[in-house]
């Protein structure tokens, strides 16, 4: 049956992205509404958005709404916008200029009060349109407050009374670290118990630790890195939590969106090519060698990776094995930060 599903993520392509975060809230968005559930995505609605070429319509019932967050009282409004490429799936972007109109996504300078704001204010925003979720699927540390919050807070409201919540780890590196300080600022005063008491012994709050405390699911992106993260050298300090919770714990592979990435149409290469006819990917080998000043041999492989240059990508493996590889095998290597 279809499913009503309220999904999460501080990224969504085109939007905003500085990872594949963007790509599969957007993939994955996409492919739910065009198979007949009742999927909205929410999103902050940042700087760039404003500012770039989206065409973006108030909602009527939720405009200029009072939230008052840690005793500051704040006010936002939700404005729609199709996501590009669907018919049925449609994104709320969550307009706050206080909070979201800046020049970065993240600014670590009050991030801790800016996602509990959106985690919510989508909250809000589903009492206001009387909208029950199925499924709260939330996408790391950004989210991760909202579980305890529909817990807690929202409790009461019958309209969440069956909602269930799924929390996704993109990257179990970022997990949302705070001085426990902020614990008024973020009116959790009163749920301390339902924290890390570790946590609050070391005087930190982790939202990501809290996310995966009280979601009634999780899932990460493959099940090799759902095993993973239950060890000591990729749990990044939640594998113990992890393991308790590894019954509730799934692992699914990140697809290729073939809609966005399909070299038959793709505008941004050189030549198409498909799987009936690879000369223009021989063709694209030779232009992209030429845009990065590299010389060409057909011989010699192309290497790409598209990825940020930190320890849990691996790069200082790379960093071991390159020299040798290049002793043996001439190569050309063209690596693109994300």
């Amino acid at each position: 049956d279809p499913l009503r599903i309220c999904h999460v993520s501080s990224e969504i392509a085109p939007f905003a992205k500085t990872g594949g975060l963007a790509d599969v809230a957007a993939g994955l968005g996409r492919y739910l509404g065009e198979a007949g559930h009742d999927i909205r995505l929410f999103l902050p609605l940042y700087k760039r958005i404003r500012e770039g070429d989206f065409e973006l319509t108030p909602s009527t019932e939720q405009q200029d709404m009072a939230l008052t967050l840690g005793g500051t009282k704040y006010r936002f409004s939700i404005q729609t916008t199709p996501l590009p490429g669907s018919e049925s799936t449609w994104i709320y972007l969550v307009d706050c200029p206080e909070l979201f109109d800046r020049d970065d996504i993240y600014t670590e300078d009050d991030d801790a009060v800016r996602f509990a704001f959106l985690c919510r204010a989508v909250l809000e925003s589903c009492q206001r349109m009387q909208w029950g979720p199925d499924v709260f699927h939330l996408n790391d540390w950004h989210t991760g407050l909202l579980p305890l919050y529909l817990k807690t807070r929202y409790a009461w409201d019958e309209l969440f009374s069956d909602s269930q919540t799924l929390l996704a780890i993109h990257n179990i590196g970022y997990q949302g670290v705070f001085p426990s300080k902020i614990l008024p600022d973020l009116d959790l005063m009163a749920q301390r118990r339902h924290l890390s008491q570790k946590d609050l012994g070391d005087s930190v709050i982790n939202y990501l630790r809290t996310g995966l405390t009280h979601a009634d699911a999780i899932s990460t992106v493959s099940r090799t890195y759902a095993f993973e993260i239950q060890t000591a050298e990729y749990g990044m300090g939640l594998e113990d939590l992890l393991r308790e919770r590894r019954a509730d714990l799934t692992g699914i592979v990140n697809g290729v969106d073939y809609g966005d990435w399909n070299p038959e149409t793709d505008p941004h290469i050189a030549h198409p090519f498909g799987p009936g006819d690879l000369e223009g990917k021989a063709k694209d080998k030779v232009a992209l060698l030429e845009e990065m000043g590299l010389e060409h041999d057909d011989d010699a492989p192309v290497i790409g990776i598209v990825s940020r240059m930190t320890s849990q990508k691996g790069f200082e493996l790379l960093k071991e094995i390159l020299p040798l590889v290049l002793q043996r095998q001439d190569l050309r290597l063209v690596v693109l930060l994300s």
